[in-house]
């Protein structure tokens, strides 16, 4: 299990990011037929990847991060549908998963998850961020660096899902594979008899 982040007061993101990784494990494994292996805690920390997917028919394997979908800002209720965030660097100060050893980022989007091959999204995003620029606030990050208060040593900016979506492989999250249930305390996604349980009753 991914540590929670510090300034991740009620573990909201925490939980996001782990039901992401598993919706994409279940629709790699059951949809695409991949064998999926889980990063260890040094590959997700180090190397920025989440999961090494290998082709059963080419015997192929390819580094894969997951990003859950993000607020436009911690306070909000709901998640931006159209800005997604690009880490240059994390809250430690060393390069962030834009800069790491995955081969393809794969962005939770509603239904769906839309993959883009890293290095391709490294030229979008050093393209259409100017880095020169400060933001002052996360409302102001748009095309521009930003660090957030009490995290002087990261760096991220923010572009929009469409100017990635040409470039994307899109995996949609169909009831054919997988069917989510919402209920007053908890979120669960079953599959093949097996429930996994994400207690967000503080978030909805």
């Amino acid at each position: 299990m991914t540590k929670r982040n510090r300034y991740d007061k009620n573990s909201e993101c925490l939980y996001r990011g782990e039901l992401a990784e598993k919706e994409f494990e279940i629709i790699a494994k059951n949809v695409y037929n991949l064998i999926v292996i889980p990063a260890t805690k040094k590959q997700q920390k180090l190397d920025k990847f989440d999961f090494i997917c290998k082709s059963r028919k080419t015997n192929k394997s390819y580094k894969i991060e997951v990003k859950a979908e993000k607020k436009y800002k911690r306070k909000h209720k709901n998640v931006s549908e159209n800005w997604l965030w690009i880490e240059f660097k994390g809250i430690s100060g060393y390069e962030g998963w834009l800069y790491g050893k995955s081969d393809f980022i794969a962005f939770e989007k509603g239904n769906e998850f839309w993959i883009i091959k890293r290095k391709l999204l490294l030229q979008i995003a050093e393209n259409l961020i100017d880095l020169s620029e400060k933001a002052l606030n996360s409302k102001s990050s748009q095309y521009k660096g930003y660090r957030r208060k009490q995290r002087p040593h990261e760096l991220i900016a923010q572009i929009k899902y469409s100017d990635i979506e040409k470039y994307c492989k899109k995996w949609q999250k169909t009831l054919d594979y997988y069917r989510l249930f919402s209920k007053k305390s908890t979120e669960c996604i079953y599959y093949d008899s097996k429930f996994y349980f994400y207690c967000f009753s503080r978030f909805w």
